[in-house]
């Protein structure tokens, strides 16, 4: 494993901790339990209480999160196209602009990719990054693959470090085709959820890093694949897509 830049997580006021955010698991309804056990045998994602546990909203600025890593679209920094890009290039250093330099001029990092690098200025130790797809309603099947597997390769990436504590921002642009929202918004939720049910011994925390203007969305999308009482998930039934998919949350295609 690289060096541990653990000076980074010296005391600084303005620094968020994972303990000061809001944990999924708390943030519950007041729905009671009383199904019937043939439809909770029905219910594809089942109340876990101890995944929920690990799911924290940060409503904030990711490069103030002290975490482990943060994860990054490599495409998005890249370009400074997003609010995020701008912040990531103010906030790390000089460094991470040569870094980036070098993956833009990397002809083998592909969509897909993922790297680790030191966390440079940010709070947090590490960056993940990861080459996110371009998204495009005429190759959907194709993005989906592709932001499936940035997510996957970011929590494997995680695992393999020995890191407890992940944020992740979007890992693709919700404007360059708002038809795809949802969709998009369905594989980051459910491969994070499978995701955790794999590595759930290996991650103490998980960070969501979402707009309000998202967390409208993303508040109905934790509550289809992170449901914090049967009755919850009962409701969100309705929410999930009918495709099938795998034990990492993969759409099954034909």
């Amino acid at each position: 494993m690289m060096d541990d830049p653990t000076s980074n997580f010296a005391e600084h006021s303005d620094h968020i901790k994972v303990k000061d955010l809001k944990c999924w698991h708390d943030m519950r309804s007041t729905e009671t339990d009383n199904l019937h056990v043939e439809i909770k045998e029905e219910l594809k994602f089942k109340v876990r209480s101890d995944l929920n546990k690990k799911i924290f909203i940060c409503n904030g600025d990711l490069t103030k999160l002290e975490v482990d890593a943060v994860v990054l679209p490599i495409n998005d920094v890249n370009l400074r196209r997003s609010q995020l890009a701008q912040d990531i290039f103010n906030t790390a250093g000089t460094e991470i602009h040569t870094v980036y330099e070098k993956y833009k001029q990397n002809k083998e990092m592909k969509t897909g990719s993922v790297s680790m690098e030191s966390g440079y200025e940010l709070p947090a130790r590490y960056i993940i990054s990861v080459m996110e797809p371009k998204i495009s309603l005429k190759y959907q099947s194709a993005v989906e693959t592709a932001l499936h597997g940035c997510y996957v390769g970011a929590f494997q990436t995680a695992s393999e470090h020995d890191l407890k504590s992940i944020a992740f921002p979007l890992l693709y642009d919700p404007s360059c085709e708002p038809s795809l929202t949802a969709d998009m918004g369905h594989i980051a939720m459910r491969t994070i959820r499978c995701c955790l049910e794999k590595l759930s011994s290996k991650l103490d925390s998980v960070v969501l890093v979402l707009t309000a203007e998202q967390m409208d969305l993303f508040s109905n999308l934790l509550s289809t694949y992170f449901p914090r009482s049967d009755a919850e998930a009962s409701e969100f039934l309705f929410w999930l897509p009918s495709h099938e998919f795998n034990e990492w949350g993969e759409i099954v295609r034909a």
